[in-house]
């Protein structure tokens, strides 16, 4: 018999053990359908052992044996490892848009069980109540292919939290714009709730909400709220309200990685929504934000930070930003708050009397720190009479408090109006800190 180079194996029997894998795989798939506890099929002539787990009762088939037959309980348990479909019977979500899924999705999430795995086909899954995935791994087909519609204004489109919780791949949105009209945390993208350790979100589309990524103060009284060991990453957050994202509570660890906001009403007419925040943190330290784009909008701040100590962001972008409000900032920070920002650029955004009296590159109090390297200005539209300062020092600033920059290019004549220092300030350290490399034209 003709073997193969080892002189081992012979051909004829690799190609048998190819087939009946093969035929193995089909088998499964035609098992995994079945869900009618008095239908049986056998998986036979396994080409290795083959084990398959039933709650505690362990079950194995021996190379050229007949395999045990596989009922529901053990579909079960492979699909709860391999990732339940939502679409599949019993669960049958139709993912035409028209039908109400929501029923379907919480029986898919219950026969999941804690870190159970879900898959969502291509479709648009109706909902009309926020379904829970804590502790669950929820994936979908990818952006735009898989898509979750809220039809109720006031729900968040979905809830994500505990440990080792994961969403990906999928746009989640309200139906229409009503849910902007709505206050958080009635009517944000994703609810989360005390996300912990090994969580991921990623590769997600946002839209029509009041708050893209939304973790309030508190769930209820006495029970804090939390993120932390969590990696957010590729998420675009459009047509908010209130902010692209919002985390409060008690908050550490976190990665945050290109994530794109952009708030435009009508991009054809140029028109934009107002939100007050583009990013919102409270209570957190060792953030870390990397690749921020903030774009196109009108808001009063970009980026706050509270009570942040060791919060380092990586590039931030700011692009088509229309500041509003008396005093508008693009970073903010009080309380203890240390912001370590490398690379910071402003560009193709319009600063108008009539929505904003100042605006300010940083605005700081109490005894926080903000350092910078590499800070580029340009190509922005100034319209009437505006007080443009790269530092406004409110009235509670105290010793400690300070702004340092290196590297800052200003090429459109913006923001030379001096810094602002409240008057009760009186120590005698200098609050602004600069290099020689610091150049305004």
């Amino acid at each position: 018999m003709k073997t193969h180079g080892n002189g081992d194996v012979p051909i004829k029997d690799g190609l048998e053990k190819t087939r009946l894998f093969i035929a193995l795989i089909v088998v499964l798939v035609l098992v995994s359908s079945s869900h009618n506890s008095s239908y049986k099929k056998s998986i036979s002539f396994l080409p290795n052992n083959f084990n398959i787990q039933d709650n505690n009762t362990g079950r194995n088939s021996q190379k050229g044996e007949q395999a045990v037959g596989v009922n529901d309980s053990d579909m079960v348990n492979l699909q709860r490892q391999s990732g339940i479909n939502v679409q599949l019977s019993p669960y049958n979500a139709k993912g035409d848009g028209v039908t109400d899924d929501t029923a379907a999705i919480n029986r898919a999430i219950e026969a999941a069980g804690y870190l159970g795995a879900l898959y969502f086909p291509k479709g648009v899954y109706k909902l009309t109540k926020a379904p829970d995935f804590r502790s669950r791994r929820v994936i979908g087909a990818g952006v735009d292919r898989t898509i979750l519609v809220q039809h109720t204004a006031s729900e968040a489109v979905v809830i994500t939290g505990e440990v080792y919780s994961y969403l990906a791949d999928m746009t989640l949105q309200h139906a229409d714009r009503s849910a902007l009209s709505q206050k958080v945390p009635q009517g944000v993208g994703v609810n989360l709730q005390r996300v912990g350790y090994g969580s991921v979100l990623e590769r997600l589309e946002i839209k029509n909400v009041t708050s893209g990524l939304y973790c309030g103060e508190s769930l209820t009284a006495g029970k804090g709220n939390y993120v932390f060991s969590t990696s957010l990453r590729d998420i675009t957050i459009s047509a908010f309200s209130h902010s692209m994202s919002y985390i409060r509570g008690s908050n550490t660890g976190n990665i945050w990685s290109n994530i794109h906001g952009m708030n435009w009403d009508n991009v054809e007419q140029k028109t934009k929504l107002t939100a007050t925040w583009g990013m919102y943190f409270q209570t957190t330290s060792n953030e870390q934000l990397r690749q921020i784009n903030i774009e196109h909008g009108i808001y009063t701040t970009a980026i706050e930070a509270v009570d942040a100590p060791n919060f380092i962001i990586d590039n931030i972008h700011i692009e088509g930003f229309v500041p509003k409000g008396n005093i508008s900032s693009i970073v903010k920070t009080n309380y203890h708050s240390s912001l370590n920002i490398r690379g910071l650029s402003l560009t193709f955004s319009t600063f108008s009397k009539s929505l904003s009296n100042t605006v300010a590159l940083f605005q700081l109090s109490d005894d926080s720190t903000i350092t910078v390297n590499g800070i580029e200005i340009k190509d922005n539209t100034i319209v009437g009479t505006i007080n443009l300062r790269r530092l406004i020092a409110g009235g509670t600033v105290t010793a400690g408090a300070n702004l340092h920059i290196d590297n800052m290019r200003v090429t459109d004549g913006s923001f030379q109006n001096g810094d602002y220092v409240d008057p009760s300030y009186q120590v005698a350290t200098p609050l602004v800190t600069t290099t020689l490399k610091t150049s305004l034209q």
